[in-house]
């Protein structure tokens, strides 16, 4: 397999083509085995313990299943919730669940 580079010109052609169709060989990739993948310097085959080290992509999986809801918010509001820092929609969350243990919907 061959490296090939493009310029920024090259690329913004090649991806605004409506014929372009995809040099990637899916049905082989479907069917490769572990046998079929060469490791080299640039892809080393890794251990399961170097492998553990990769965390999981995405959101963390919760303890208790949740509801996707839609809410809308003032700007003035959403902006306060999320200048107080990272998983700001968690500590949300706490203080709606405080309030509803409190009665405060009832």
């Amino acid at each position: 397999m061959a490296i090939v580079s493009y310029t920024l010109e090259e690329i913004k052609k090649l991806k605004s083509d409506p014929n372009r169709k995809s040099r990637t060989d899916w049905e082989r990739l479907k069917n490769m085995t572990d046998d079929d993948i060469v490791y080299d310097d640039d892809s080393p085959k890794l251990s399961t313990a170097e492998l553990k080290q990769f965390r999981r992509v995405g959101r963390p999986k919760s303890e208790t299943p949740l509801v996707g809801i839609y809410l809308r918010l003032e700007p003035e509001t959403v902006k306060a919730l999320r200048s107080s820092g990272p998983k700001w929609q968690a500590r949300m969350r706490e203080q709606i669940r405080e309030l509803v243990r409190m009665g405060a919907f009832a």
